[in-house]
């Protein structure tokens, strides 16, 4: 084939592409990042293919911060039984996110980001107004439907919540 019926060709796939949806990227495309999630685990793509191969399953994830979601939290705090529940305020930004637990019993409130590492699991590392600071993994169900977490604060202490039904 000369180098003209190669360039017809070239010419005619691009055409041919350009009508799949497959041009260039459109607004809507540029809004979302991929993800692959394969073995539990999730990371963020730059082209499904890869993931493809491997078996895994490609997820549109929003390349810009998600609406903020709040929940009503049962806390467990050892050390600190003044601390019955709480309210997270979460957010996620592709592989990654923010969690604000705010804790109006002992006045205090607890902010981090968080990065998914397994699937719908992140760890998150927070620092709370009172100087105490978290250490937690974080389980996101499906959907962002609900949150709990548990970890440590950092003088050991154990630390948890997860949700409390019937509360706004």
């Amino acid at each position: 084939m000369g180098s003209s019926a190669n360039l017809r060709c070239l010419s005619l796939a691009g055409a041919l592409l350009a009508l799949a949806g497959c041009g260039g990227a459109t607004e809507q495309q540029a809004q979302m990042r991929l993800e692959c999630e394969l073995n539990g685990r999730s990371y963020v793509v730059s082209h499904p293919w890869a993931c493809l191969r491997e078996g895994g399953r490609v997820v549109e994830t929003p390349s810009a911060p998600s609406a903020w979601i709040s929940e009503a939290v049962k806390v467990g705090w050892q050390g600190r039984g003044e601390i019955k529940s709480g309210r997270a305020h979460y957010n996620r930004f592709g592989a990654s996110g923010e969690l604000r637990l705010d804790l109006p019993e002992a006045g205090d409130l607890c902010e981090g980001t968080y990065s998914l590492a397994y699937g719908h699991d992140a760890d998150w590392s927070a620092t709370c107004e009172s100087g105490q600071k978290i250490e937690a993994r974080v389980f996101l169900n499906e959907g962002g439907i609900s949150i709990s977490a548990v970890g440590k604060d950092g003088e050991g202490r154990t630390f948890g919540f997860f949700p409390q039904p019937g509360e706004g």
